[in-house]
């Protein structure tokens, strides 16, 4: 298999074409990767056609990203793009930047803003990091029918665990457009919401 895993991955050519002792010996081991998984790689790279379904897709992604081979990579990323669903698309999001996929992530991130309201709600929405919620937030075409909407969801980000986020309110309050808001919604809403009233900096924010 040298042959073609040189042919087709950076990472395996850097390895057998060097002085590594790796390149040496007959075998070498590749820790962390299901035999499965590196036997559907394989038979990629001999047949180019490999059985990508939701069960393994993000193993194959993984295993791709991580041993640079690029025309895998490709396969996954579209297979992705092409199955997102309210369901999915955040998780698919944080896989993008997890595996540095600007390709993936914003697509995924683009579906998201569209269907605000709906992915909102979902359990994976409270899950995502501080940079990962602004970056959903701020983004222009954030598709809500009030920014009111956005308030909510917000603070229901921050309810799932306040201990350790209501320092990232403050930063994450900005990117509300507050002034879109009507003058009672603020004063009754934000204003009196508890998180807020009990802090000055959020105070003086408004």
């Amino acid at each position: 298999h040298r042959l073609v895993l040189c042919a087709c991955s950076s990472y395996f050519r850097s390895i057998f074409l060097s002085d590594l002792e790796e390149s040496k010996k007959r075998e070498i081991v590749l820790e962390d990767v299901e035999p499965g998984v590196m036997g559907l790689i394989l038979k990629y790279l001999y047949t180019s056609k490999i059985n990508v379904t939701e069960q393994n897709v993000q193993d194959i992604f993984a295993v791709a990203n991580m041993y640079q081979i690029p025309s895998i990579f490709t396969v996954c990323v579209s297979f992705l793009q092409k199955r997102l669903s309210i369901s999915n698309c955040l998780a698919v999001f944080r896989l993008g930047l997890m595996l540095d996929c600007p390709r993936l992530a914003v697509s995924a991130r683009n579906y998201a803003v569209e269907r605000f309201q709906l992915i909102s709600r979902d359990e994976d929405f409270l899950q995502l990091r501080p940079s990962e919620l602004a970056a959903i937030l701020t983004n222009d075409n954030l598709n809500v029918e009030t920014e009111e909407v956005v308030f909510g969801a917000l603070m229901n980000w921050v309810s799932r665990d306040t201990e350790n986020r209501l320092k990232e309110l403050p930063d994450l309050l900005d990117c509300v457009r507050l002034r879109l808001v009507t003058d009672e919604f603020l004063k009754e809403r934000v204003e009196k919401h508890e998180l807020i009233s009990s802090s000055p900096e959020l105070q003086q924010k408004l």
